[in-house]
């Protein structure tokens, strides 16, 4: 084009290409009158060059790859360019390339394989072996050692009419503007990244602009139907009313329900009806399919959902010093490692998640013992050394199942569970319905209850003082069981003739017998 050339130049050149000697092979008549001196040693601009060697070898190329240390020379004196009659066999496109010569349409391109260089920088037409339209392209490209090009179809270069959008995806083609776009849905890419003007094919109102790419690989579709973009049909505040009254406007802004979709993926403030502090952020259409206040689900904390609100049982054994975080700023489903101190002895202590305190209902790994608890155990060893309790024997069979008890004394028809304040709380009807079960294997099914439980059955459920010691809380089960009918009256008096050292010995056997097949599955899983 007259004038490109000379519109390029800087304003001043510090070094021109008169100090190199390839200035001398600087075309005369081809670049708009330039002289060596006007052009940038250094130019990034194409300008046309003559061979010194043989005047008929014309070519374009950059400036700075001209006087740079390793210069391009003539292409044609290199072997680059066809030379009709002097191109020996062995480095023509036939001998070199065969499978890419097998391609080439010799008609079209004026020359065939024997009579081109298998790295000419001529234009030649190609055959596509997969069936696409002939295309044009330089020789070199077809043969370049390191990475060779092919049809630029196959490639999706070029637009193949079967990678078409109209071909593709001809529902969504459907939607496609012809007339704004100018273009049709034949002359582009399905994955064209490009962004054109679509008419929704439910909503004839619905216009909106996407790339042919984001509808046809992530499936996206009118945006103002999902929600995505506001209209009359689909703003929060006409669609779901009583979220829409859980909207921060003091945090929000100038942002109202009535300026947002049901299917927006914005983050804004929304405030619970159940707490003052209950103000979280949430995404819109996350909201809008049924997610909840993080407070009142137990994802964050506040002063009515926090462990020590929830589960004060629980918090009052968190090492807070030592976790570095209180009861109060936890929630009971809460993932977070935290440290605990045992409340049967300070001395233990142990590293565990919340949630597995609370809904795992693990307790001190020093003191617990799988299916038991060392309360329990004493209970029953002091029980037996009046009582003919069954120290082995921890199930019976139910009408429907097989059930484990705590304490079993089969001769008296007898069975005794343990239930601790910690573990028990809350699970009266879980319990009742183990005693209705076990009282079809034994006359007695009775509970001992710590405080502060109450009983499940008034009439037999016996209450006994937390962590009470074990012979105090036996003496109260045996006056119970008197009351009851089920052992002689006398048999408080002749508990209190036996040696304390008794029902210890029997207790610290079980509990080590125990402690060791604890120890030899920690090995084995180990």
């Amino acid at each position: 084009m007259t004038g490109y050339l000379r519109a390029q130049l800087p304003l001043t050149v510090r070094r021109s290409l008169r100090e190199h000697t390839v200035a001398v092979e600087l075309h005369p008549t081809k670049n708009e009158g330039l002289t060596p001196d006007e052009i940038p040693y250094s130019w990034k601009i194409k300008v046309w060059w003559r061979c010194s060697r043989d005047p008929e070898h014309e070519w374009d190329a950059t400036v700075n790859n001209r006087t740079k240390p390793k210069s391009s020379g003539c292409p044609d004196c290199r072997g680059n360019h066809r030379r009709n009659g002097h191109v020996p066999l062995a480095r023509s496109l036939h001998a070199k390339s065969p499978d890419v010569a097998a391609e080439l349409d010799a008609e079209r391109s004026g020359f065939t394989a024997r009579e081109v260089f298998n790295g000419a920088t001529d234009v030649a037409w190609w055959r596509c072996p997969n069936g696409h339209p002939d295309y044009d392209m330089e020789v070199r490209l077809r043969t370049h050692a390191s990475r060779p090009q092919g049809c630029p179809y196959c490639a999706r270069k070029r637009l193949a009419f079967e990678d078409s959008l109209a071909v593709v995806a001809p529902e969504l083609a459907k939607q496609f503007l012809t007339s704004v776009n100018g273009v049709s849905p034949a002359e582009i890419f399905s994955q064209d990244n490009r962004r054109y003007i679509w008419q929704c094919d439910q909503v004839s109102g619905h216009r909106w602009a996407a790339s042919p790419n984001n509808r046809v690989g992530k499936g996206s579709g009118c945006p103002f139907c999902s929600g995505a973009r506001v209209w009359e049909l689909n703003r929060l505040s006409d669609v779901l009313p009583d979220l829409a009254k859980q909207w921060d406007q003091e945090r929000n802004g100038a942002l109202s329900p009535a300026d947002v979709s049901v299917g927006s993926r914005r983050k804004v403030h929304w405030k619970c009806p159940e707490g003052d502090d209950h103000r979280w952020r949430a995404v819109v259409y996350k909201r809008a399919a049924g997610q909840g206040c993080r407070f009142c689900t137990g994802h964050e904390a506040s002063a009515s959902t926090s462990l020590l609100a929830r589960l004060p049982n629980i918090a009052a054994q968190l090492d807070a010093a030592k976790s570095g975080i209180s009861a109060a700023e936890l929630t009971a489903a809460s993932n977070q490692r935290v440290w605990w101190i045992c409340p049967m002895d300070e001395n233990h202590t142990w590293r565990a998640k919340v949630l597995a305190r609370t809904l795992g209902n693990t307790g001190c790994p020093h003191c617990y013992l799988p299916g038991t608890s060392t309360q329990e155990i004493r209970l029953a060893a002091e029980l037996s050394t009046v009582l003919p309790i069954a120290l082995d024997q921890h199930t019976v069979q139910t009408a429907t199942r097989i059930e484990r008890v705590d304490i079993y004394a089969p001769k008296l028809s007898l069975i005794l569970e343990f239930d601790g304040s910690y573990w028990h709380e809350g699970r009266e009807m879980q319990d009742a319905a183990k005693s209705r079960r076990l009282a079809g294997v034994a006359d007695f099914v009775i509970r001992i209850r710590e405080d502060p439980l109450s009983p499940v059955d008034p009439a037999r459920d016996i209450i006994v003082p937390l962590r009470a010691p074990a012979r105090e809380a036996t003496e109260i089960v045996l006056e119970h069981l008197a009351a009851l009918g089920v052992v002689q009256n006398d048999i408080v008096a002749r508990y209190r003739s036996v040696s304390p050292r008794d029902g210890t010995e029997i207790a610290d056997a079980i509990l080590a017998r125990l402690r060791g097949k604890r120890g030899l599955r920690n090995v084995r899983k180990g």
